[in-house]
Formats: structure tokens, C-alpha cells, sequence
């Protein structure tokens, strides 16, 4: 009874075996290379046609003819195994597709490198790195690759002292990942669409983070670039959980579009060593506030297009002298800016549309305001001309309909077309000696105007001047209109006083 029973419970274990297992583990082919080298064998494996229907493992051994094989390379595309088994004292696997039969592949605890491919075979539902390794990678072969791409239990990657460099974790659902010390560059693509990304600690000699290398990583809240010195192309481009970020002054080389499309982002301090912010840095943000340090002398183009309804501060580059045209045209949530007192222009457009900005102190060397730039900003009370500002441009103040105050220094000559135009809360107006000429409608439509005092100096008065100020009277220091002024500067037929002279 005794044997019958051991029978039988020998039938079942084997049962159980070709069940889950399949068929027999299937070794060194005869066609196959065996390389022998210094450290040991290196085995090239071909494909085999007879595997094609078999079911089972294909073990790859670690040891032949009494030497270790260290190295795997070759094609399994054609093996339909349903399982690959690296052995033990295998140090590297450099292979070329996988069968899309194969769905499991065990690695040994001496693995310290494979190719990406291992990993991208979207067939593959399990992966097995024992002793709970969730890294490959050493010093004598560096680049890691994140075991487990479709091993969803994989999330915190810890890679120990002596790993000085790193391959792609592309598309793996990470979490966190803390790098040691040596890994002094984040590759291109590093962590590219890493979705559940959302701690990352950099090493202390990390010193570059290359293109794309935390594209669309969307669970990254923060960073600390702390002792980085250079960031290329769209780095951190559509990290859209990034709330708040500092480029360090270490930085000294910043590639375009950097930090593009963070929608989330709202604080930035940019203390970077470069002298241009590049181009489309914040593109498509939505910063509320942005500092700009003094190393840079100017803005690219787009920086920060797209929080046009989300900046409210600004703080500029102490070492700025120009800004591009239409710098900040259209924001209309920027409440405070502080321009550099080394700033000597104001271009075209620069805060036209900053309907929330209230305020804004010109610096002392500003010598040229551009056509537009203070164009509809609905909330700016009052503004002092700077003292080297000869000419006050067209627009550049029209429908600004809370400014009830424009301070104009002596030094300023003329006032061109609309120039004021449309201020409906500007009331008076003493213009200084100085003024030569006054455009077309420079005061046109301002609606409560009800005196402003024309000097003696003023050879030229364009046509329509005060068109639809109904309530003013206008005081001139002059005896008789000038020569040269327009027919038709008074088409509202306002009071006119000549020979005017202030108490």
C-alpha cells in the first residue's frame, strides 16, 4: 500500500511540474559560440527553429566546461520558450529581441548589465532579480537599467556607492529613485515619461542633466539642482506637478524650453551664471512669480509666454539693460515689477495690456520709451517721465484710463500721436518748457481733462490735440497760435487763454 502511495504521489509531482513548468529546460546548442576570455566564456546565442513550438525555459548556464560564462550576447527572436533563465555568475547580457512567446526571465544577484531590450518587450509580464535587486549596474559597467518596465511593483530605485552612471528607467513606474554620489550626468531620456515619478534625489556630483532627460515625468513635485551646472533642451518639459523651482548660480549652461509646459509651476527663481534666459524657459507655465538674478543681460524669445494671466510679480536682472519687444505685452495679472536701475529703454509694447498694474517706477537711465509700452494698462495711476527721456511716443500711454498723473521732465521735447490718449481719469496738466511738439489727439478723449498749460517753446500743435475734451480750457504761455500749429488743433473749439502766466 506504502509503494502505491509513493507512485502515485510521484505521477502528481510530476504532473504538477510539466503543469507549471512545461517542458524540459533546453541548454548550449551546438551551434552557439563559445568565446573563451581572460575572466571567462562568452556565449553567442543563435536561434533555433526546433524551439519554436516548445514549451519551457531556456537556460542560459553560468558555468562551461569548469570556466564562468560571463557574457550572453546574440538573437532569441526566434526562441518561444516561455521563459529565459540567466544563471548565476552571469555578469552581462547584451541580446537583440525576444520572442513575444517568452512572458518571464529570471536574472542571477551577479548581473550587473543588460541592454534596454530586456526590458521593453511589451510581452514580458514578470521579471525575477533576486535577493530583491532592483537595480544593474557597478563601477566596472555602470549603466543601469530599471529592472522590472512592467513589474508594477517596482517603484523606489536606490542605486549604491560606486554606480558613476546611468541609463534609461524610460516609461517605468517608478516612484523615487536616489542616485549615488558618482553619477555625475543624468543621460538624455533618463526618465522620460515616468508618470509616478515623484521623488528624485541627485547625488552630490551630479553635474549635468541632459535633453528630455525628465520629459513628462507628471508626479514630480519638486527638485533641487543644487551644484548642477548644466541643463540642456526641455529637461523638465511637462512636468506638470512642479510647484516651485531654483536654477542655482552653478548653472552656467541652459538649453530652450527647459521647464516648458509645468503647468503648475508659480514660483521660479532664476539665479543661473548665463547671460541669456533662454528661449521658451517658462513656456506655457503659469509662474505667479518669477525672480530673474543679475547674471543675466537679457530675455529669448517666449520665456515666459503663456502666464500672461498668472504673473503677478516680477523682479528683472540688475544687470539688464535692454528687454525684447512686447517683453510682458498682455499680462494682465502683473501687479508689481522692479526693473533694474542699469535699464535704459523701454520698448515697443513692453507692459501694454498689464491691465492690473497699478504702479511702475522708471529708472533714472532710462533714455528711449518705445511706441505701445504702457498701452491699456487700466490700473496705472500715476508715472514720472526720467529726466533723459526726450520724446514721449505714440500710444505709449493710450487708454491707461486710471492715470490721472504724467510727471514730464524738462528735458522732454515732444509728445506724439494718442500719446496720452483716452486717460479718462487725467485731469490737468502743466507741460514743461521744454515741449516743442504735440502729435495728433495726444490728449484726445480724455474725457475729464479740464486744464492743461501749453509753453511758449511749442512751434508745432498737431490736428484734433484735445479732440472730445469738452470740459477743458486750455492756457498758453504763447501771445498768438504759432505759425506752424494745425488748422484744425482745436476742432472741439475749447477756451484758449494766450499770454498765460502761472502764480
Amino acid at each position: 500500500m506504502k509503494k502505491v502511495l509513493t507512485v502515485l504521489s510521484v505521477i502528481v509531482l510530476v504532473a504538477c511540474a510539466l503543469f507549471l513548468f512545461g517542458c524540459k529546460d533546453y541548454k548550449i546548442k551546438k551551434n552557439w559560440d563559445i568565446d573563451a576570455g581572460d575572466d571567462g566564456y562568452t556565449i553567442v546565442v543563435y536561434g533555433d527553429n526546433k524551439l519554436a513550438s516548445k514549451k519551457g525555459n531556456l537556460v542560459i548556464p553560468g558555468i562551461y566546461k569548469g570556466k564562468p560564462i560571463v557574457t550572453v550576447r546574440g538573437y532569441l527572436d526566434e526562441f518561444a520558450c516561455s521563459s529565459l533563465v540567466f544563471s548565476e555568475g552571469i555578469q552581462v547580457v547584451n541580446i537583440s529581441g525576444i520572442n513575444k512567446k517568452v512572458t518571464k526571465v529570471s536574472f542571477p544577484n551577479s548581473l550587473i548589465y543588460a541592454t534596454p531590450i530586456v526590458f521593453q518587450s511589451s510581452y514580458i509580464t514578470n521579471y525575477t532579480v533576486k535577493n530583491g535587486v532592483k537595480y544593474l549596474g557597478n563601477e566596472k559597467n555602470p549603466y543601469v537599467y530599471a529592472a522590472g518596465l512592467a513589474d508594477k511593483t517596482v517603484t523606489d530605485v536606490v542605486l549604491e556607492e560606486g554606480c558613476t552612471a546611468i541609463g534609461s528607467f524610460g516609461g517605468t513606474s517608478i516612484q523615487s529613485i536616489t542616485l549615488p554620489d558618482g553619477v555625475q550626468i543624468i543621460p538624455e531620456n533618463a526618465f522620460k515619461n515616468c508618470k509616478k515619478l515623484t521623488t528624485v534625489n541627485f547625488g552630490t556630483q551630479t553635474k549635468i542633466i541632459d535633453s528630455e532627460a525628465f520629459l513628462n515625468c507628471e508626479s514630480l513635485t519638486s527638485i533641487n539642482l543644487d551644484g548642477v551646472e548644466k541643463i540642456y533642451d526641455r529637461a523638465f518639459k511637462g512636468c506638470s506637478s512642479l510647484t516651485e523651482v531654483e536654477v542655482p548660480y552653478t548653472v552656467t549652461e541652459m538649453g530652450e524650453g527647459v521647464f516648458s509646459y509645468c503647468s503648475s509651476l508659480t514660483v521660479a527663481r532664476f539665479n543661473a551664471s548665463v547671460k541669456t534666459l533662454p528661449k521658451q524657459t517658462f513656456y506655457f507655465d503659469n509662474l505667479k512669480d518669477l525672480v530673474i538674478g543679475n547674471a543675466v543681460l537679457e530675455i529669448g524669445k517666449d520665456v515666459l509666454r503663456g502666464s500672461s494671466s498668472t504673473l503677478e510679480t516680477l523682479k528683472l536682472s540688475d544687470a539688464m539693460t535692454i528687454l525684447p519687444t512686447n517683453a510682458f505685452s498682455g499680462y494682465s495679472a502683473l501687479k508689481e515689477v522692479n526693473l533694474p536701475a542699469s535699464l535704459t529703454a523701454i520698448p515697443y509694447g513692453c507692459f501694454s495690456g498689464c491691465s492690473a498694474l497699478a504702479e511702475i517706477t522708471l529708472p533714472s537711465k532710462i533714455e528711449t520709451i518705445g511706441e505701445e509700452a504702457f498701452f491699456g494698462c487700466t490700473s496705472l495711476t500715476s508715472i514720472k517721465i526720467p529726466s533723459r527721456v526726450t520724446h514721449i511716443p505714440a500710444r505709449a500711454f493710450y487708454e491707461c484710463t486710471s492715470l490721472a498723473s504724467v510727471t514730464f521732465t524738462k528735458n522732454v521735447m515732444s509728445i506724439g500721436e494718442q500719446a496720452v490718449g483716452r486717460c479718462e481719469a487725467f485731469r490737468s496738466s502743466v507741460l514743461p518748457d521744454s515741449i516743442q511738439a504735440v502729435g495728433a489727439e495726444a490728449f484726445g478723449m480724455c474725457l475729464n481733462l479740464t486744464k492743461i498749460v501749453l509753453p511758449a517753446t511749442v512751434t508745432e500743435l498737431s490736428y484734433r490735440v484735445f479732440i472730445g475734451c469738452e470740459g477743458l480750457t486750455v492756457y498758453c504761455k504763447a501771445s498768438k497760435e504759432g505759425a506752424s500749429w494745425h488748422p484744425d488743433w482745436n476742432t472741439e473749439g475749447v477756451p484758449v487763454e494766450f499770454n498765460y502766466r502761472s502764480n
